[in-house]
């Protein structure tokens, strides 16, 4: 999600804290931030987040869904721990005065496990399919995967 305040951060760690907000597809700032993979510290997201109230409001889901994230999570603060308890708990936490179901929302946004998983399926092309199926790629500015969703769609379509 894109926030809307546009802040300019030049720290070096708030930069990194960014980068990795943004590989967890968050992202603040007025400028996209380099992608930081490593794990930041907790204490430096909630100095963000004192000023970004989208990152507060997303911070109990964040520690509850992805806690790769963070350095540690043992040692939360009382009100953020409670919350993320609740989420754990499926329930709807408010949380430093944003409201349950704004907090909530965010599992659907970062929680991996409710996308579904896509099926590896390998099939036999003849050489003639797989030219067309490679001509279509260029054509298109798809992936051969792409391609064959596409067509599949078109087909079902005309059903």
């Amino acid at each position: 999600m894109k926030s809307k305040t546009k802040k300019v951060y030049t720290d070096p760690v708030e930069l990194e804290v960014l980068g990795r907000l943004a590989v967890e597809g968050i992202f603040l700032g007025a400028e996209p931030a380099a992608p930081w993979r490593e794990a930041v510290e907790l204490a430096d997201v909630l100095a963000i987040a004192a000023r970004e109230p989208e990152l507060m409001e997303a911070l109990p889901a964040l520690v509850w869904a992805r806690p790769s994230v963070f350095v540690s999570t043992r040692s939360l603060p009382a009100d953020l721990a409670e919350a993320v308890d609740k989420l754990e708990r499926g329930g709807a936490p408010e949380f430093r005065g944003h409201a349950g179901a704004a907090v909530r929302a965010w599992v659907k946004t970062l929680d991996r496990k409710l996308k579904p998983a896509s099926v590896l399926k390998s099939f036999r092309f003849t050489e003639a399919d797989r030219e067309l199926l490679l001509g279509l790629c260029d054509e298109l500015g798809l992936s051969e995967t792409d391609v064959v969703r596409h067509a599949l769609r078109l087909l079902a379509a005309r059903s």
